[in-house]
């Protein structure tokens, strides 16, 4: 026997809650007029509790619509990289659908990271330049954090509280005790490791940044239009440049564990991308560097698109399994620079040239998957060892061996639960405080 709240059963306690929000969306036009007494019940019913196009996750194309492609590209290459690895190491797949440049590429998807980076420096950047004037005023910065937190924040602490308490399931962290949840919380990640979900290094990367674009911001201003591009573009190469001094005269990686912790993610070396799409967005406020890409923007879009292909087929420049030496690290490095400066290429392209915009890189289903895409990289990590186990299931089931059989079954299984469990911490958690931070003015 379901229990009942009122005299009225949960059930219909629920239906009751949807009519009441639905009824003014299909309500017939003809409907007899509500007495003036029950005024309050009218007034009820013309309460939507959400918006009209709460569901229509794709909804408006932005300012830049080739962006939203961009992002759609970058989380793409994310997920396809962990279903490659996952194929790699649970499978035990050399080369992915046994062909070695297509698991590379696959295996090179890691990348993303820095895609996602370069549309994060352009497009914060664009807005603490045009909301940064002669002086720091207090209450737009206070705006501009608070708009930032609502955005990064309330999902960031679900996937955190889901993964800690065990909530997903087959996903384990071996506990997150209190100096876990601190590190994670304080966005210290990507230097102190992360324990709890992986891929969140990259958040501790950007909101170190975020906290840092209104004064950086304030002091470009400061300076001649030309110089500071030049400046930013300059600061892009310290990175790459450090780093390499410091394999060549101080310490040496020993394994991908070292590499990624110490050189890959913190702050201090992940930042390039970042300035440089902070750069663009400087070039693309002036008016400078950009009419070439204004003219040409398509053919160096696809120019940059082949470069990264080769250089991803190229090999698996982040294998933590073959014997690499220093100087496979150095050129891991360097090329991390390149790829950076090919994606800071692509949003170049995309907000010069509107054309792009109009085609496919506007479309409305990439549109979608950008939408969703920091809930998609928050929840795809954590899914994988639930998609494996479904995965081995349904080989069971269908009677189907073969390594082939194994990746081309896993892909639709992990993507689907990926998007699944994304959609869900949208529209519960991420929109509607995307919605209130939409409430407050830039």
């Amino acid at each position: 026997m379901l229990p009942a709240v009122g005299g009225l059963s949960i059930p219909g306690a629920c239906v009751w809650t949807l009519t009441v929000w639905a009824w003014p969306y299909w309500r017939p036009t003809g409907a007899v007029p509500i007495r003036p007494q029950r005024q309050w019940a009218e007034n009820l019913l013309k309460t939507r509790l959400l918006p009209r196009d709460y569901f229509d996750i794709a909804g408006k194309a932005g300012y830049f619509p080739a962006l939203d492609g961009l992002r759609a590209i970058a989380i793409a290459m994310v997920l396809v990289r962990h279903w490659a690895a996952a194929c790699r190491d649970h499978f035990h797949v050399h080369f992915i659908l046994g062909n070695r440049l297509l698991s590379n590429i696959c295996l090179n998807g890691w990348s993303g990271v820095d895609l996602f980076f370069a549309l994060s420096g352009f497009l914060v950047g664009s807005h603490v330049l045009r909301q940064t004037h002669a002086r720091l005023d207090e209450k737009v910065i206070r705006r501009y954090y608070l708009r930032r937190f609502l955005r990064i924040v309330p999902l960031y602490v679900l996937i955190l509280l889901l993964c800690g308490f065990g909530l997903i399931p087959l996903y384990a962290v071996g506990g997150m005790d209190a100096f876990q949840f601190l590190v994670q919380m304080l966005f210290l990640q990507d230097y102190l490791g992360s324990p709890v979900l992986l891929p969140s290094w990259s958040l501790g990367v950007e909101e170190k940044f975020y906290l840092l674009a209104p004064f950086l911001a304030f002091f470009l201003l400061k300076l001649e239009k030309r110089m500071a591009i030049r400046l930013l573009w300059g600061l892009s190469a310290v990175p790459v440049v450090v780093g390499l001094l410091v394999m060549r005269y101080w310490w040496q990686p020993d394994s991908y564990g070292s590499f990624f912790w110490a050189l890959r993610t913190p702050f201090h070396f992940a930042v390039a991308a970042i300035l440089m799409g902070m750069a663009v967005a400087l070039m693309k406020r002036d008016g400078l560097y950009t009419r070439f890409f204004h003219e040409h923007g398509r053919a160096v879009l696809y120019t940059s698109f082949a470069l990264i292909i080769v250089v991803f087929a190229w090999r698996d420049w982040f294998s933590p399994y073959e014997d690499v030496t220093t100087q496979d690290w150095m050129a891991t490095l360097l090329i991390i620079f390149l790829l950076s400066v090919l994606y800071a290429t692509l949003v170049l392209c995309g907000v010069a040239d509107n054309r792009l915009s109009r085609g496919w890189l506007g479309s409305r289903p990439l549109r979608f998957v950008s939408k969703t895409s920091y809930a998609l990289y928050l929840a795809h990590y954590a899914v994988i060892p639930l998609s494996l186990w479904l995965t081995d299931a349904l080989l069971t089931a269908l009677h189907l061996r073969g390594q082939v059989a194994s990746c081309a079954l896993l892909m639709p299984v992990f993507f689907g639960a990926s998007l699944l469990l994304a959609l869900a911490m949208h529209l519960t958690v991420e929109k509607p405080f995307l919605l209130l931070r939409d409430r407050i003015r830039h």
